[in-house]
């Protein structure tokens, strides 16, 4: 089997910057990590895209020796591989290599597919930009972290956030208990044995869920707050930055695109808070039941363990899907509003826009 290069994924934001961030998936494979829009102003994409030359260019100004030929499918399995190729005349994607009867690319718009070697034949153009590292090229940067951006957006709220946790340890802790309740009734009251606890067992279990329902509604309240400030706080910093940009950032987007990312911050914050709460509860309350199942029974704890290691392997399969499928929608929304905003625009605006 063919050797197929590991190459990170790079979702291009818009259907312009195919190039740019075909590049950037060749940089970051060969250890440096730039940021797209950096890429996409030094490769001069503009609305109507980048040129092959440019990437070449921008290519050798990093170190990289890279060079344009023109090539039939077949001689692409004596290149060095990774490489950018020219897709249906009107997009750059990048090839990792071929296996079995498929060439495996990276597809900027779509992620990581695999073709048919006759799509392939049809779509491929037979242009291709091929790279190797020379002693110029210096590795640097890393890739971005989700956990890194989670801190920092949840900086300055890690009390509330503690106390959401903690409103919900208490509120999965009064879910074990109730059980409780229906266990002594079944066995102590209705079993005949202590029918005198009926009274008592009905005030603990009132008092039980007066509680619960105190914490549920606290915790709802801090989570409201903390998913405000947070939305507040991302929306300023959001304009601030918007504000101090140079204009060539908005000659190469379109104002669709640039209120959809605005509108992206509330479902951030609803995520951040919505998500990544629960999951710190999940994981406590997972190490406190395999503690609990370890004392019952080792095999099927094993097998417990067993199903959330698979789990967890086809929620990251899944998950990666998503994130690559999420990027083609938001960008598609950007699109959807750069269309829509010129209706809604005075004439003026939209011959200035022009």
């Amino acid at each position: 089997m063919a050797k197929v290069a590991k190459v990170p994924i790079i979702m291009q934001m818009e259907a312009v910057e195919c190039g740019a961030a075909s590049l950037a998936m060749i940089m970051a494979y060969h250890g440096k990590w730039i940021p797209l829009e950096q890429l996409r102003q030094e490769c001069g994409v503009s609305r109507d895209g980048s040129k092959a030359k440019n990437l070449v260019m921008v290519a050798r100004a990093y170190g990289l020796k890279a060079q344009g030929y023109r090539k039939e499918p077949e001689g692409l399995r004596s290149i060095p591989l990774p490489a950018i190729i020219h897709w249906n005349f009107n997009h750059f994607v990048v090839l990792n290599g071929f296996k079995k009867d498929k060439a495996v690319l990276n597809d900027p718009a779509r992620g990581r597919v695999e073709v048919s070697l006759e799509e392939f034949d049809e779509s491929f153009t037979g242009v291709v930009l091929c790279f190797e590292k020379t002693e110029a090229f210096v590795p640097s940067g890393k890739p971005r972290s989700v956990w890194e951006f989670a801190k920092n957006r949840l900086r300055g709220t890690g009390t509330a956030f503690a106390f959401v946790v903690l409103t919900g340890l208490l509120i999965t802790g009064i879910g074990l208990v109730l059980p409780m309740f229906s266990r002594i009734f079944m066995d102590r009251i209705l079993g005949g044995k202590n029918p005198e606890w009926l009274g008592p067992l009905l005030g603990a279990l009132a008092v039980t869920l007066v509680f619960q329902f105190l914490v549920s509604a606290i915790q709802a309240l801090y989570w409201l707050k903390i998913e405000g400030k947070l939305a507040i706080e991302a929306n300023a910093s959001f304009m601030w930055h918007v504000l101090r940009l140079p204009v060539g950032f908005f000659v190469q987007r379109s104002v669709g695109d640039v209120a959809s990312r605005q509108a992206s911050n509330e479902r951030i914050a609803a995520t951040l808070i919505g998500q990544l709460a629960p999951t710190f509860l999940n994981i406590v309350l997972l190490a406190a039941y395999l503690a609990i199942m370890l004392r019952y029974n080792a095999g099927l704890s094993l097998i417990g363990v067993g199903a959330a290691v698979l789990n967890i392997i086809v929620m990251r399969i899944v998950s990666q899907k998503r994130v690559n499928m999420s990027r083609v929608l938001m960008r598609d929304s950007g699109k959807l509003g750069g269309g829509e905003c010129p209706a809604s625009l005075p004439p003026q605006l939209v011959l200035l826009r022009r």
